[in-house]
This record gives structure tokens, C-alpha cells and sequence, in this order.
């Protein structure tokens, strides 16, 4: 193996525990550890708005509307797939997956491309940016990312909530 295969090998296994965790925030609707994984100021672009979060009171207001969204919504389960990533160098890293979110009655209410910019810094990983699109917006990055059978599986949300 050469030493810059060594390297992607790396920061794939790394890539795949932070997105593992992430995932876990949403399926535990925890907004206090998923703002770990946020530098902030940090950006959130959907196709009907762009917004600036520069306070931890803002971050917590925007993922509060989120999360609430998804419990009105009654969601069952979700999914993030078809995951991509390119190391643009070693500070910045461009990741890319599907998100398909499914409710109650297992109907897919919301599917969408998301594109984050995730800054490394100490050894570790921020997003300091995230960019959501239609599906047919989507793009391909160079290396896939593959997470465990666990997380690329639905997760019952309603069973981790009892």
C-alpha cells in the first residue's frame, strides 16, 4: 500500500465514525451533541433559503425547527446513502449523500442530496458547511464512503425512543 492509499484508508474510517455519530444525533434528536459537530459560524443552504449561524441560541433555534419537523411529520425511519467524499486537501473535505426520510405510514416525505463542507482541525472534524438539493442536483465525489450496516440500514425511531 502506498502511503497516500494509507491516508485515504484513514480518513474514510474517520469520515465514517463522525457520520455514524451524526446519524445518531438525528435518530436521538439531540441537538446538544450534534452541535459538536458543527464549527460555528457555519452555513445551511436549502434551495429556499441560506442561513448564517453564528451563536450556539441560533444553532439550537434552526435544529429545534428541524427536529421538530421531522417529529411532525410522524418519521419512522431514514436513510443516507449513495455517500461520496473528495479530501480537497488536508483541512477541507467534500461529502455527499442522499437523505430519504420515511414516516409512519412508510411513505418517503422528504428525499434530498446533501453536500457538506467538513473542516479537520486538531484531529478532528467540523462541518462548517451544508448545502441540500433535489436528488436530481446530486453530484458524485471520488471516493464512496461506506458506513456500517447499522447506519446505511433504516433506523426505527420509534424503537429507539421507547
Amino acid at each position: 500500500m502506498k502511503p497516500n492509499e494509507i491516508l485515504q484508508v484513514n480518513i474514510e474510517e474517520k469520515l465514517a465514525v463522525f457520520f455514524q455519530g451524526y446519524i445518531t444525533c438525528f435518530k436521538d434528536y439531540d441537538i446538544d451533541n450534534l452541535k459538536k459537530y458543527y464549527q460555528l459560524p457555519c452555513t445551511l443552504s436549502t434551495p429556499d433559503k441560506l442561513i448564517l449561524v453564528q451563536s450556539t441560541e441560533a444553532f439550537m433555534q434552526e435544529f429545534s425547527e428541524i427536529f421538530m419537523q421531522l417529529k411532525n411529520a410522524n418519521t419512522n425511519d431514514f436513510n443516507f446513502s449513495q455517500i461520496t467524499y473528495t479530501e480537497v486537501n488536508n483541512a477541507l473535505t467534500v461529502v455527499g449523500g442522499q437523505w430519504t426520510f420515511i414516516n409512519d405510514q412508510q411513505e418517503v416525505f422528504a428525499a434530498f442530496f446533501a453536500c457538506y463542507h467538513i473542516l479537520a482541525e486538531n484531529n478532528s472534524f467540523k462541518i462548517v458547511n451544508v448545502m441540500s438539493h433535489e436528488v436530481e442536483n446530486s453530484v458524485t465525489f471520488a471516493e464512496k464512503l461506506t458506513l456500517s450496516e447499522e447506519q446505511n440500514n433504516p433506523l426505527n425511531l420509534n424503537k429507539s425512543n421507547q
